[in-house]
């Protein structure tokens, strides 16, 4: 290229998300980078970490403070990525949500900063791709126009994670109106979107179902499934998916059925009662079957009547 008569340049990389170009507005760095951080002071909603005075003997406690103001930026900007494309927090490559990392670090962030439209949103979006036809969910999931893109299997924990979302949501945000939203579900094969919608008390109550059934028989501890939040230690014998239990598991469950029971007492007093008679059943199964010698295992699996007793000393 030649230019004559000319003192600057600007060139402009860009990139589109589909086949139609969008017509493209010339910028500097400096106004993307203004507009950024708008972005970031807007989703902090305020927050800022600051002393209340000069603190005899801690005078280096200012600049800690500082730093933790700082890097909030940075957790911003990795939770913003994890909520565009949340495969993971360190697949910054990934192009779908993965049912138990969107529920994780996005949803905490925006509860964190109180941003409850997104959360009411994130919500509808994933309960809309539970399935019809068992109640669980994919283990991720694409949410745009290409969301027959998905992975039907999932890890055993998998299912609780959107119920402890939604727990949390209407606990910081006292919205029990959600629970009467009508949403579609996701067929199991071929993963189109079902023309028959529900309210989503009904979505939890198909939720809740699913990890009843899924109960090792005589008990009330969930079984293995793939796999748990390590995504390295999944079933390399399938016959474990139905005796084998993650005691990681099933404290989520206990913790998530508890919790979501005290807070559906004023809205629906039976279902309350119903989930926290399983949540101190599943505590007594923990203490019976789980802890061994005081210790508490990584994992069980149940061999007739006998349990081997797995990542313990």
């Amino acid at each position: 290229w030649e230019f004559n008569g000319v003192s600057q340049v600007n060139i402009m990389t860009t990139g589109f998300l589909s086949a139609e170009e969008e017509p493209v507005l010339p910028s500097t760095f400096r106004e993307e980078k203004a507009a950024f951080l708008t972005w970031l002071k807007t989703a902090l909603h305020g927050f800022r970490l600051e002393l209340p005075g000069k603190v005899p003997g801690k005078e280096n406690l200012l600049e800690e403070v500082e730093k933790i103001n700082d890097i909030v930026f940075w957790y911003s900007h990795n939770a913003r990525v994890h909520y565009l494309s949340p495969h993971g927090l360190e697949q910054f490559g990934g192009a779908a949500w993965g049912t138990r990392d969107v529920c994780q670090g996005p949803f905490e962030y925006f509860l964190c900063f109180q941003n409850y439209p997104v959360l009411r949103k994130m919500l509808l979006t994933i309960y809309q791709h539970q399935y019809l036809e068992n109640g669980n969910w994919p283990q991720w999931f694409m949410f745009d126009r290409y969301y027959t893109i998905q992975h039907h299997e999932s890890h055993g924990d998998i299912i609780v994670w959107p119920l402890k979302a939604l727990s949390d949501y209407i606990n910081a945000s006292g919205d029990y109106e959600i629970l009467n939203e009508k949403l579609v579900y996701t067929h199991i094969e071929g993963y189109e979107f079902t023309g028959q919608k529900e309210t989503l008390m009904q979505h939890v109550r198909k939720q809740i179902a699913y990890i009843q059934n899924h109960f090792i028989p005589g008990t009330y501890l969930s079984c293995y499934g793939d796999g748990d939040w390590d995504d390295t230690l999944q079933p390399a014998d399938p016959a474990l998916r139905k005796s084998m239990v993650s005691g990681w598991t099933v404290t989520l469950t206990y913790q998530v059925f508890r919790e979501f029971g005290e807070r559906l007492a004023a809205y629906d007093a039976e279902l309350s009662q119903e989930l926290l008679t399983m949540a101190a059943d599943i505590k007594k199964d923990y203490h019976h079957y789980i802890i061994k010698d005081g210790v508490t295992s990584g994992f069980i699996q149940f061999d007739g009547d006998t349990i081997k007793y797995l990542l313990h000393p």
